[in-house]
């Protein structure tokens, strides 16, 4: 549970009610990393008649910041490195997972950029991982032509702890390097990493071919960024027809999209896009959203199978 400052903290400058002001300073508290000063004034509120809903989530944010804060203490980081942890979170607030990340890594934009996004806003890959945790079943196989930090491998490979099966594609040798080093700290017992070929890196065709994803019944393919999609269509397209694959998912681009929309219609793979209502997220056809990160696509195949039940 992520905790924010409140807005009108630094500005009022009027009498408030000892329990809302309480609370206030708990989030100040929190804040400022005293979580057992934060816990004394949240006791208080609730002694001057504060919300017991409001005060329980306080409590409940300052438990999964301990969580959290143990979680990486005992984590097996190495000398170097630091941990962010993931939105996600267990019953008892901590991460689901880290992701190690070298000091000398730091400086970089992206780096910083990831670290913020995943601390103190929606995640890495918000849309992706949501999708993710509500797809993926027991069994199923994730592949990642576009992993980045590995952020929706290790959401993938902790939906159900040792029975899906993760393939991802590496940019270069470090970035494999990288991968496999998040996926040895978490222990993941089915990932695999396939580093370039050279200079090259590995086709959609390998990924399929490789026993993580060749076993599977079920296979989710993230396919990155719409340029790859049109680059690797063939591929795709082939594999779209393949009744093993459930999903295929992409981020749309102001270039590629149309085109590759107009592909996808034509071998019968229905676009989707995640959007929320009062149950949570649900998919709606793409031209129903604009602005979405992502596009679902879902082969005939398989919403066939979804009507028939």
């Amino acid at each position: 549970m992520q905790v924010q400052m409140p807005q009108h903290i630094a500005h009022t400058a009027t009498d408030r009610p000892a329990p809302d002001a309480l609370i206030d300073l708990a989030h100040v508290y929190m804040l400022s990393g005293l979580l057992t000063g934060s816990t004394r004034l949240i006791d208080l509120a609730i002694q001057t008649g504060g919300s017991p809903s409001v005060a329980a989530d306080c409590h409940r944010a300052i438990n999964d910041a301990k969580a959290c804060d143990a979680a990486i203490g005992s984590a097996a980081i190495a000398h170097g490195e630091f941990a962010v942890p993931s939105i996600e979170r267990n019953a008892d607030g901590s991460p689901k997972f880290i992701v190690p990340i070298p000091a000398e890594a730091a400086g970089q934009a992206e780096v910083q950029a990831a670290v913020v996004a995943e601390l103190t806003g929606g995640g890495i890959d918000a849309e992706l991982r949501s999708f993710l945790s509500a797809m993926l079943e027991p069994g199923d196989a994730f592949i990642d032509c576009d992993p980045g930090f590995g952020f929706a491998a290790l959401t993938a490979a902790t939906r159900h702890p040792g029975a899906t099966s993760m393939v991802a594609r590496s940019a270069d040798d470090g970035h494999a390097t990288f991968l496999r080093r998040a996926f040895v700290v978490n222990r993941v017992a089915r990932g695999l990493v396939e580093a370039p070929i050279g200079q090259t890196p590995q086709s959609l065709d390998a990924l399929m071919t490789t026993a993580s994803a060749f076993q599977p019944s079920r296979v989710i393919i993230h396919a990155g960024q719409a340029e790859d999609v049109a680059a690797m269509w063939p591929e795709v397209e082939r594999h779209l027809r393949n009744p093993r694959v459930a999903a295929i998912v992409w981020s749309p681009d102001a270039q590629q999209s149309m085109e590759l929309q107009q592909h996808f219609e034509r071998i019968g793979v229905t676009q989707f896009v995640i959007a929320h209502d009062a149950n949570g997220a649900i998919l709606v056809p793409a031209g129903q959203l604009r602005g979405a990160s992502i596009v679902i696509g879902i082969p005939a195949h398989v919403l066939a199978g979804r009507q028939a039940a």
